[in-house]
């Protein structure tokens, strides 16, 4: 595969602070950022209620968990203790040396954070001007016109990375497909009949 970089990323920070939809349709961008750089470690920053979906995916060497609501609750109870976590996180970030972060995150916070913390290659989507601190930036309005996966497919064509299959991917625990199997066949429903999950 050919790609747009001078030299292939040794460590890869993948930046989504999102709900469960967008983390899964994120899950083929991890997929072929693992296929075109096999030896890199990778890394990515979710949220509390993503981080489950993303534990056991193993295309992923390490999890970051920034949680908003948590900073924002500890801030009002303590603020020392929310600027300690935050420093803490920063200095886990910082130590791992990262070559270059993926942004999915639409705004100019992460990747103003990341260049502080020295990340050189910072590549992402320019949403309404908010790209200036980002070093390869490709411009969009919004997920308008196409899947949020076919605009993560563009980014990656824009590092020169292919994404040669846009599988969502979602790897679970023995022990949870255990308790699942369990669940089902307790209610009568493992005879093979077509199961159609309601989440309002």
């Amino acid at each position: 595969m050919r790609r747009r970089l001078d030299a292939d990323p040794r460590r890869i920070l993948i930046v989504n602070p999102f709900g469960i939809g967008d983390v899964l349709f994120s899950t083929p961008l991890v997929r072929a950022v693992r296929e075109a750089f096999p030896k890199s470690a990778i890394a990515y920053l979710c949220n509390r209620r993503t981080e489950p979906i993303l534990r056991h995916n193993p295309n992923i060497t390490e999890l970051f968990i920034y949680e908003k609501d948590e900073l924002t609750a500890t801030w009002d109870r303590a603020w020392w203790q929310a600027a300690r976590d935050v420093a803490a996180l920063l200095g886990r970030i910082r130590r791992h040396r990262f070559d270059m972060v993926i942004d999915l995150s639409l705004g100019e916070r992460y990747s103003f954070i990341l260049k502080l913390l020295g990340v050189r290659r910072r590549v992402g989507f320019d949403y309404r001007q908010r790209g200036r601190f980002l070093t390869g930036a490709l411009a969009i309005d919004g997920y308008h016109d196409m899947h949020v996966v076919e605009y993560y497919q563009r980014l990656l064509e824009f590092l020169g990375v292919r994404l040669p299959r846009a599988t969502i991917e979602l790897q679970v625990a023995a022990e949870d497909e255990t308790w699942a199997t369990a669940w089902l066949r307790s209610r009568g429903l493992t005879d093979g009949r077509p199961l159609i999950g309601i989440v309002p």
